[in-house]
């Protein structure tokens, strides 16, 4: 057995000698450093300002009434306004019944041509629905007095087209086109159309270009398959600005070229990035033009997403092998979760879908999903970024309006408005929501600079995400 070093003094065995105080006094202050490195974040963090919680109130004697708004605001009489209220004011919300989220609402349209009175919250919204479009029916619309008229879209066909041989709009009469609003208009369009022409002769059938090197590049998130994503997403886009044969082109790509079936088996595709992308556009182009074609691809990619509902709580996985319908979430997302933007970001084309279709499988999946979110404790009101599917609970305490939980919100509120402000579950879901953000994740820095920061645990991370910027 080994035997310990003995020390003597004065002929004596006795314990070794200390370290020098020199040596002592080093080794303290490299420990005192190593720690100040760890916890000196923590001194750094904005003192938050518990006045920063009114936030303006998104009212109009808030931070908003600085906007040059007038000009629009005065093109719209009083039935046409969209109400801004405090966020934190107790008033009763309208005890509208909630159908079956969208499909009895705009049929009850169908049947309303007319301007009748309704419920506070009820709203009808100026803007006519698809189907009003489709079938010629009578809807508001606001005239350059700033007045309200009746207008038969079937008469208008291009300002709402109701047909399969629908075209994008056409240019604007001879004495507007040298106004300063039609010349701002037109550099716009040629702005489009510049970047539409690079696509087109650096990358075309590519997903993206990349603008430095002008090569294509075709991400992980659709399988690193060419499969057109920029052409879709673009669809709409072109029809809007009168780019008729630039709409033409991709169109006809839409019909020859859009197949998901090319995926390889070895590649995963994101269920979010495909529904926004393909689906959304896709249904955007049907909704302009009418050309059945986008509907019947939208449909047909949908299909080929819905096995990533099966999971034990039906909240849908992040990703899915087209060719197995293996389904799986990041490897980064909180140990195996869904991820709050992605899964909240369905509902608009999926209930669209339904509508157009009349099948109700699309509904009920992401209705589901409003279910199950509205069941679960959300810690102060806040909904976390991470939920597990298989599970059932929240993931990493994480609260964030930028990535990761940003158009999850922005969807609540576009549900309201698609159904004519009918869809008042989407809407009551929205100002809870609001509500407990604005409390509790809106901040002030000592120097009075406002800003919206991420919970993590509970804390604030004094950081601003850019995509909060659009709060």
């Amino acid at each position: 057995m080994a035997q310990l070093p003995l020390y003597y003094k004065n002929g004596k065995p006795t314990a070794p000698p200390l370290k020098r105080w020199k040596e002592n006094y080093l080794f303290l202050l490299v420990f005192v450093a190593f720690v100040v490195l760890l916890t000196g974040n923590l001194w750094l963090v904005p003192e938050p300002d518990e006045s920063s919680t009114e936030y303006s109130k998104f009212n109009p004697s808030g931070a908003l009434s600085s906007l040059n708004v007038e000009p629009f605001a005065e093109t719209l009489d009083d039935s046409d306004r969209v109400e801004i209220r405090s966020l934190n004011e107790n008033a009763p919300r309208p005890n509208a019944s909630n159908p079956k989220l969208g499909i009895v609402v705009l049929e009850a349209e169908e049947s309303s041509p007319k301007k009748e009175a309704v419920e506070p919250g009820q709203e009808r919204s100026p803007i006519p629905t698809p189907d009003e479009m489709e079938q010629g029916q009578v809807s508001d619309v606001v005239n350059e007095n700033g007045n309200t008229e009746k207008t038969d879209a079937s008469q208008s066909p291009d300002t709402h087209p109701t047909s399969s041989s629908s075209q994008p709009p056409s240019a604007p009469p001879a004495e507007a086109a040298n106004s300063v609003p039609e010349q701002r208009r037109r550099e716009i369009v040629e702005l489009a159309r510049n970047a539409w022409n690079d696509y087109v002769n650096n990358a075309w059938g590519d997903n993206e270009l990349k603008p430095i090197s002008h090569k294509g590049h075709s991400p992980v998130i659709f399988g690193k398959t060419q499969l057109g994503a920029t052409i879709v997403d673009s669809l709409d886009t072109l029809f809007l600005m009168g780019l008729r044969e630039e709409f033409e082109k991709a169109k006809e790509w839409v019909q020859l070229s859009l197949d998901f079936d090319r995926v390889p088996a070895k590649c995963d595709v994101s269920v979010f990035e495909v529904n926004i992308r393909y689906i959304g556009g896709l249904l955007s182009a049907y909704s302009l033009s009418k050309d059945e074609i986008f509907k019947d691809k939208a449909v047909e990619i949908a299909d080929k997403l819905l096995p990533a509902f099966n999971t034990p709580t039906g909240i849908p996985k992040s990703l899915i092998n087209l060719k197995t319908n293996a389904i799986k979430n990041w490897g980064w997302a909180s140990g195996g979760s869904s991820v709050l933007a992605e899964f909240g970001s369905l509902h608009l084309e999926f209930q669209y879908l339904t509508h157009l279709t009349g099948n109700p499988v699309y509904l009920e999946k992401v209705q589901h999903i409003r279910v199950k979110l509205q069941a679960m404790a959300k810690p102060d009101g806040l909904y976390p970024n991470f939920f597990n599917p298989t599970t059932g609970r929240w993931g990493t305490k994480h609260i964030s309006i930028g990535a990761l939980g940003d158009s999850f919100y922005e969807y609540l509120l576009k549900s309201w408005l698609m159904t004519s402000k009918g869809d008042t579950e989407a809407r009551d879901m929205y100002y809870d929501a609001i509500n407990a953000l604005e409390k509790h994740i809106i901040k002030k820095t000592s120097s009075g600079l406002t800003y919206v920061t991420d919970l993590r645990n509970n804390r604030p991370d004094g950081k601003m995400q850019h995509l909060a910027c659009f709060s």
